[in-house]
């Protein structure tokens, strides 16, 4: 953890002074003992802190990312490039400043809170999805066009031929990842019963479903969950401010793959209540496709079907291979017995195999 001290002069630079006095009125100083390291990996490291100023204290996050990555680079660029044009649904940006020690990018963001422990699951949806349809809707094809300048050409779309390539590379990786699970001592009893059908539907030329490019892309925030959905005032009876956080798995993509993602993430690891997945799961389509329509978009295929299209894509490209990589790692991968079964349940109702 970078010590209070190295903090301290990060505040005393002149820059991040004159970028946050725009944003609070005349800056005092920074509360050393209210600094706390909240989350890091390899790629960033997230700080939360307060700041004295004539408008009283203020609490703000300082996010370091750590080198060049690519997936740094895509938030980085969302924050510094397209905020206007997202600031709806992202946290203020009060500072940049780039090049630093190791070619780090430091950061200063407005402060929200996490709305995760805030709302009693599953209601949280009922709170998360209208937002996230506005974001969908409100960089829909056309829209997301209009404004390419502010996107091109560092942003990712899910239809370029670098992103299927990489996702092919992807695929290969899980298909010897489940060989290995094997001969994996504890992973043959999970991958063994389903290991021959996975194989055959990774062994297709294409897994691409083009229904789901048909019914429009848009911007997915890509790792939608409670810890990146933030929102200062929850209250049910008015227009909740709904904010994300973390973009770096951003892209032009379908929507469904945020609307799954955040749904199967809960069904998934929750513990109990296993008897209502189906109407929990038919809650937030719906209410999903209701939110696309009030802004005028209309799905030409059946919603539930892109719905599990979509998650389908993402389990045999990215989800398998995750889950695998933290078993081979030593670590548990808590989601992967839940994922073999919707491979194998929603591969045959879409005839991925017979």
């Amino acid at each position: 953890m970078m010590d209070i001290a190295n903090i301290k002069k990060i505040f005393q630079n002149a820059d991040f002074h004159h970028q946050i006095k725009h944003k609070f009125g005349k800056y005092k100083s920074f509360v050393p003992d209210s600094i706390q390291q909240l989350r890091a990996s390899s790629k960033s490291i997230i700080y939360k802190l307060d700041i004295s100023t004539e408008l009283g204290i203020q609490p703000i996050i300082f996010k370091r990312y750590i080198g060049s990555k690519n997936r740094n680079n895509v938030e980085i660029n969302l924050y510094d490039k397209a905020h206007p044009f997202l600031k709806e649904f992202m946290p203020t940006i009060y500072a940049t400043k780039s090049k630093i020690f190791d070619n780090e990018t430091w950061m200063l963001i407005e402060y929200i809170e996490p709305l995760r422990g805030r709302i009693h699951p599953p209601n949280h949806f009922d709170y998360i999805i209208p937002t996230v349809a506005k974001l969908h809707a409100h960089s829909y094809e056309q829209n997301f066009y209009d404004n390419i300048d502010l996107f091109n050409p560092w942003f990712p779309t899910f239809h370029s031929k670098k992103a299927k390539t990489r996702r092919q590379a992807k695929i290969q990786k899980t298909k010897l990842y489940l060989i290995d699970a094997l001969h994996h001592k504890r992973l043959k009893k999970i991958i063994e019963p389903t290991h021959s059908i996975i194989q055959q539907i990774l062994s297709k030329s294409s897994l691409s479903f083009p229904e789901l490019v048909q019914n429009g892309q848009c911007i997915v925030h890509g790792d939608l969950h409670l810890q990146n959905i933030c929102c200062n005032h929850i209250n049910q009876n008015t227009n909740n401010h709904i904010r994300m956080i973390d973009w770096e798995s951003a892209r032009f993509a379908s929507g469904w793959f945020d609307i799954n993602l955040l749904v199967e993430r809960y069904l998934g690891l929750r513990n109990s209540e296993k008897n209502n997945d189906d109407s929990i799961r038919n809650h937030c389509v719906q209410l999903y496709t209701t939110e696309m329509n009030k802004r005028g978009i209309t799905f030409q295929s059946d919603p539930m079907i892109l719905y599990k299209m979509s998650y389908l894509q993402y389990l045999l490209e990215t989800g398998l291979l995750v889950q695998l990589q933290k078993e081979f790692d030593g670590k548990k991968g808590v989601l992967l017995t839940y994922y073999l079964d919707k491979v194998l349940n929603w591969g045959k109702e879409l005839n991925l195999y017979s």
